[in-house]
Order: structure tokens, then C-alpha cells, then sequence
């Protein structure tokens, strides 16, 4: 994540009765949040290709340009220069498939061809990338590697048939790899590691070993598990030396939010079990008996640690946490299912579903965590990785709201914004080679895992029908307000104005943010933090209409549905 994304600020979280008791009984205390700018403009609405003296030169689209592309290209439809590069854009996308036939085939067509622009890219800058480098985006603090991006761009490719592509992509991380396995946080698309001070990520070999096992699975000829060869060795060393000793846990490590971590939080746990997961199978000649009975001691202390506390941030915590400490839902929750597992960890299914409603933005999308920032904003990463989680453990209904709450936010040019604002408009750079990747992946499982609905028996299929319940009901209702269903007792039912049982008494619609007021119908403080509307000393049920997203969150309520749902 870049410079902009960083920021504290600390927030109140509200909790009903019995879930108050669990965060004291396991050490548990409120998120922090970082204190930040408002969020950025719009940076650029898409990119395009652009020949220039023969060759391909990938240039900004100015903000709100609505550029008109040639057919399945990133070439301007005017440009008539550019015509060879359109044709070439073309062929390529036809030697692959493109998943999403119908109303997502536009935007999964245009994330295709937006990670293809960004890879080994020639930039209007004059910088030339090495082959297979992806940058994140087109703007300078994006225009680099993270390897956890490439590697979901390399999957990408791989599973809509452009295997050779993604070979590249891995090859190139392969290069910049370290000799004991290990990668930088960030590296030029020319090469070479990102000097500015930022911590090693342990998570990025955990993502490049899973993102080989994937790409390794797709590839028809067995040349791509010998090219990457020393990558998959070295990783494998790495993963098994941190987790080697009395207890598998790795250390802490700074993770996907880049900031420094003296406690083990929950997406390094993960990627260092998805990564022993790819590594036992692409073992080889190596030793695929010792590294899968590494990865079962690793589940097993994962699910003990971090399953006491629902898969939060950090491992049961006892007392405060330090500084740099946020306790809360965390969407790496997602990396316990498939497909970075090959079946999810005892009750992360249930973990994962109860995370949308605490990570849900007024806008509908989802952020990254929720000790992340408080200013509202909907971050595409998080939004389309759940999409694709959902695709692939048959949860087509969420799925689909997930990509169509994409489509609906996409720039002019028709490209996926890093983020979008509380009010719906897209914001920061756009395209983003994540979230691109992700929309594919999505559309591809929909098209090929069994998709259920909720039809398995047990207690995450009704959770999950709730959930998606709750999708459809907030897009239909489609409407602008806030209202916080309050329970002293009773039961609520779902709809309209008055919720009865009990005590059980609707306070009202409330518009904008401020500080605690008192509701003469309750004496108890309803707190209002920017958007997020929390009842200090009961419990509280946010509903958010608007385009947005539902879900029952992890704090026993509701939050962004029609009502609240027994």
C-alpha cells in the first residue's frame, strides 16, 4: 500500500452483551484507526495504449475523459496509428477466454486487457519494465511490483489461458527473489527492490508459492513448474525455516497494510499456511511428507490462536495491545477458504461471512480491516477478493452482487478504481492490476464451480443465506438513511418502521456524522463515527441503504440490511 494509505485514528466500538463478555474473557479491546486526509481525487480514469515511433507507450486517461476504446483493446477507438497495437491487443485477448459472458463481459474483458497493458510495460514516462513485471497502476507511487499483486495477476492469466504470461510474471519475481527465499515490499518494474525503508512483507512468499501451485496446475506442457524451479525452492526453505521449532507460528511481520508489527496478525499466519500448502504440492524430488505435516501443526495452532477470537487480526491477545496493535475483523479472514486453501479452517466459513458486516463502507464496498482507516472508504481489493472466495465456495449470489456493486463504480473509461468514496464516486488510481485480477477470477469460478446457494445443511449456509438475503434487499430498497435498530429484549423483525418484541424500539433516522447525542425515546448515547453509527451499552443494528451491501456482523448485530434478521 502507498504513502497516502497510512494514518490513525482511534474509534469507539460498540458490542452487545454477549459478545462484550467473549472480548473480555479472551483480552480482546477496540480497533484503533488512523488519523487520515480525506480521500484523494480521482488520479487517472483508465490507461491507453499509444503507439508511438512504432512502438507501444502506456499513457494516462485524464480524470472524467470517458475514453472510447477500439474494440477489445486498451487502444483510443480515434487512434488510427495506434490500430496495429489494437489489433495485436485483440488477438491476444481471443488466444485466451474471457469469463463473464454477458453484463460483466465489458468489465472482465477490460480488466484482462488493463493487467496485459500494465505488464512489461513501456510507459510515456520512457520507463521501459522487464518482461513479466506488472505494475499495480499507471501513477508513479503505483507504477511498481507488489509481489502479492503480480501473484494475482499471474493466476488470472493462467486460468483464462495465457499460462506463458503468467509464467513471466512469476519469473520476474523469481529474479528479484533473495537467496534465502525472502522478498522486499515492493520492487521497480525495471527491477530491483523499492528503497524506502518499507519492512519485509513474510506474507509475499506465502502468496508467491500459492500463485505457482495455480499456475503450475494450468500448464499443459510441465515447463512451468521447472522455469520456476529455484523460486519454489527457495520459498519453500523460507516457509519452513520460520516455522520451524516448538511452535509454528511465524513471527510478526509486516503484512498487506505496511505498517511495522510487533504482534502476529492473522494474514501472515495465512499466507505462511497457504504458501506450505502449494509448497508440500509442488515438492517434487523434495520432501512433501515433511512439509505437509509442517502445514497440519501450522492449521492446528492457527485454528488455536486465531479461531478463539472468530480469525480477528491478532492471536487472543491478553491485555492491551501496543501501539501499532488494532484488534478487529480483518478481511485475510478470506485467505482460510478456498482457494488459498483446499478447504476452509473450522469456522472461518462462519468467520468470513460475519466479517461483511464490519467491514462494510457507506458506499457498499468493503475495507481492508476494521482497525483500518475511518474515512468511509470502499477499497476494490477487499471488495472483489470476497467476490472471488465467494465464486468459489459456491456462494453465486454474493458473488454476483459483489462484481455487479464492481461494475456500478468503475471509472468513465470503464476502469476498477483502487477505491470508492463514501458517496459512491471512484477515487485514487484506476486501473488497479489487484482488483482487475480478482474481477477475472471471480467471473471464472462462477463459470465453473458448482455454485449451491445455501442449499448444504448446517449453521454457515443460513448465515450465509441471511447475508446474501441482505445484498438484495439493501440494492432493491436503494435508498440514503441510516437507521439504528436498538434492543433492550425482544425480538426484531425485518422491514418497515416499527421493530417489535420487547423494548425492542427503532431511534430514528439520522443523516451526516457528529458526536454522541441522547434519543428521548433512549437514554443510552448513540454514537455516530463518520458514517458508522454505534449504541454505546446495548446492542446496535446499523442499517445502510444505498447501493450498499449487507451483512450481520461480528459484533452480533446487523449492520447494512433492511433489518435486522433472527
Amino acid at each position: 500500500m502507498t504513502d497516502e494509505r497510512r494514518g490513525w485514528r482511534r474509534w469507539a466500538v460498540a458490542v452487545s452483551a454477549p459478545v462484550l463478555c467473549a472480548s473480555l474473557a479472551t483480552g480482546l479491546v477496540a480497533a484503533d484507526r488512523r488519523e487520515v486526509a480525506p480521500p484523494p481525487s480521482l488520479l487517472l480514469d483508465g490507461v491507453v495504449l499509444e503507439s508511438r515511433d512504432g512502438v507501444g507507450v502506456v499513457s494516462a486517461v485524464a480524470p472524467g475523459a470517458a475514453l472510447a476504446y477500439a474494440p477489445r483493446s486498451r487502444v483510443a477507438d480515434d487512434d488510427a496509428a495506434g490500430a496495429r497495437l489494437a489489433r495485436e491487443q485483440s488477438r491476444w485477448l481471443r488466444a485466451g477466454r474471457v469469463p463473464g459472458s454477458g453484463s460483466w463481459e465489458d468489465m472482465v474483458s477490460g480488466a484482462l486487457l488493463d493487467i496485459h497493458t500494465l505488464t512489461g510495460a513501456t510507459f510515456s514516462s520512457g520507463t521501459v519494465s522487464a518482461d513479466g513485471a506488472v505494475a499495480a497502476g499507471w501513477i508513479p507511487s503505483w507504477r511498481l511490483v507488489w509481489p502479492r499483486d503480480a501473484s494475482f495477476a499471474a493466476v488470472a492469466l493462467a486460468r483464462t489461458g495465457h499460462v506463458d504470461d503468467a509464467v513471466a510474471v512469476l519469473a520476474f519475481l523469481q529474479d528479484q527473489q533473495r537467496a534465502d527465499g525472502s522478498f522486499a515490499a515492493r520492487y521497480l518494474p525495471v527491477g530491483g527492490a523499492v528503497a524506502d525503508g518499507r519492512d519485509d512483507q513474510l506474507d509475499a512468499a506465502g502468496y508467491v508459492l500459492w500463485a505457482a501451485h495455480l499456475v503450475v496446475d494450468e500448464d499443459t506442457t510441465g515447463d512451468a513448474q521447472s522455469r520456476l524451479g529455484p523460486l519454489i525452492a527457495r520459498a519453500t526453505a523460507l516457509l519452513m525455516g520460520v516455522t520451524d521449532g516448538p511452535d509454528p507460528l511465524p513471527s510478526p511481520s509486516s503484512d498487506s497494510w505496511e505498517v511495522p508489527e510487533d504482534r502476529l496478525t492473522l494474514g501472515t499466519a495465512a499466507a505462511t499456511l497457504m504458501g506450505l500448502e502449494a509448497a508440500a504440492a509442488l515438492a517434487g524430488d523434495g520432501d512433501p511428507a515433511a512439509i505437509a505435516m509442517r502445514r497440519d501443526a501450522l492449521r492446528s495452532r492457527i485454528v488455536a490462536e486465531f479461531g478463539v477470537v472468530g480469525y480477528q487480526r491478532y492471536a487472543n491477545p491478553a491485555g492491551s495491545l501496543t501501539a501499532a496493535g488494532r484488534q478487529g475483523t480483518d478481511a485475510t479472514v478470506a485467505l482460510l477458504l478456498p482457494p488459498f486453501q483446499p478447504e476452509a479452517l473450522p469456522g472461518a466459513e462462519q468467520a468470513w461471512l460475519r466479517s461483511f458486516g464490519p467491514l462494510r463502507e457507506p458506499a457498499g464496498g468493503l475495507s481492508p480491516g476494521e482497525g483500518w482507516r475511518n474515512d468511509g472508504v470502499s477499497w476494490t481489493p477487499q471488495t472483489t477478493l470476497y467476490a472471488w472466495v465467494a465464486a468459489e465456495n459456491g456462494m453465486a449470489g454474493i458473488a454476483t452482487d459483489l462484481l455487479d456493486w464492481t461494475a456500478e463504480h468503475r471509472t468513465s473509461s470503464g476502469a476498477i478504481p483502487e477505491k470508492v468514496a463514501a458517496g459512491g464516486e471512484p477515487r485514487s488510481v484506476a486501473p488497479l492490476t489487484w482488483s482487475s485480477a480478482n474481477v477475472v477470477l471471480a467471473a471464472s469460478a462462477l463459470e465453473v464451480r458448482p455454485q449451491h446457494d445455501g442449499d448444504r445443511v448446517g449453521g454457515a449456509p443460513q448465515l450465509h443465506e441471511r447475508v446474501d438475503a441482505q445484498f438484495r434487499a439493501d440494492r432493491l430498497r436503494g435508498r440514503q438513511e441510516v437507521r439504528v435498530l436498538v434492543e433492550h429484549g425482544g425480538h426484531g423483525r425485518l422491514g418497515g418502521g416499527v421493530v417489535a418484541g420487547g423494548d425492542s424500539r427503532e431511534t430514528g433516522c439520522r443523516e451526516g456524522v457528529g458526536g454522541a447525542r441522547r434519543d428521548a425515546r433512549n437514554p443510552r448515547p448513540v454514537q455516530h463515527h463518520h458514517g458508522r453509527v454505534e449504541v454505546d451499552g446495548c446492542g446496535g443494528w446499523l442499517r445502510r441503504r444505498g447501493g450498499g451491501l449487507g451483512g450481520l456482523g461480528a459484533r452480533g448485530g446487523l449492520r447494512g440490511g433492511g433489518g435486522r434478521v433472527r
